[in-house]
């Protein structure tokens, strides 16, 4: 393969968010699920990811009832609603706000009365955690940021903008904090500008970060064969998904919606 590497999240460190915590009396636990859409053809792997996710937010949210589920698990969704005993909030663990928060999303919740959240890629915290991330990517390389180009693998979609769109702009933002306002390129595994026409402009010092969840057949299996294709250079990261700063940005959203319905 050309070039391709795999660097950690662990390292370096990214200072957390911390959700300011509000003193209050004791009752119910407050309930909040987190859902993506998992793996299809694994789905437990993808059950014991998220968990993972919700573990930790879970720690940051004391009073919180933190649970997990994926949609390709069969009737684990279900089955997770049922064990609450309030209206919980429902975070989607989705890169696009489409037809799985849209459509799918609602259909498996049937009616039942949640607070639904925006999903992750969206979140308006995103960005600039991703280029505070990307430059600490640079710097335990001893690379100057200046030096290095940034690419995004997202899925995109052959019948729906919603994807493209979504991953657009995501490197918009993430070109309007870079020096110079340096170009991000972004390519699709399901659209035009395939990953594999993008990947050929690359340099050692391309940075890819997949806009996507999780790991999965598109990490490990799509997105390389894309970048083999394309003769990539550069190195390739983990999905965005896994950042370490992913569980504080959840917990923003979700105390964010607490307060707000507080205060209705």
């Amino acid at each position: 393969m050309f070039g391709i590497k795999l660097h950690s999240l662990k390292e370096p460190v990214i200072r957390a968010f911390r959700p300011r915590v509000i003193e209050r009396p004791e009752g119910p636990l407050i309930e909040a699920l987190i859902v993506s859409h998992g793996q299809p053809l694994d789905p437990e792997a993808g059950e014991k990811q998220l968990a993972a996710i919700a573990d930790k937010v879970g720690a940051l949210l004391p009073n919180w009832d933190i649970r997990s589920a994926t949609l390709a698990a069969p009737d684990r969704l279900e089955e997770t609603l049922e064990g609450f005993s309030g209206v919980p909030y429902v975070f989607p663990m989705f890169m696009a706000d489409g037809w799985f928060t849209k459509t799918a999303l609602p259909e498996r919740l049937a009616g039942r009365s949640v607070h639904q959240l925006s999903p992750l890629g969206v979140h308006p915290g995103l960005p600039h955690k991703t280029f505070k991330y990307l430059k600490s990517v640079a710097a335990a390389r001893n690379w100057t940021f200046n030096s290095c180009e940034v690419m995004i693998a997202a899925h995109g979609s052959s019948t729906s903008s919603a994807a493209a769109e979504c991953a657009l702009y995501f490197a918009k933002r993430i070109r309007c904090l870079t020096p110079f306002k340096k170009k991000i390129h972004t390519g699709f595994l399901a659209q035009r500008p395939f990953l594999h026409e993008v990947a050929r402009v690359s340099t050692p010092r391309t940075l890819l970060l997949p806009f996507l969840a999780g790991s999965g057949p598109h990490l490990t299996e799509d997105i390389p064969e894309e970048l083999e294709k394309g003769r990539f250079l550069g190195v390739l990261l983990p999905a965005i998904g896994e950042a370490d700063f992913v569980p504080n940005l959840i917990a923003h959203a979700l105390k964010s919606a607490e307060l707000r319905s507080l205060a209705a």
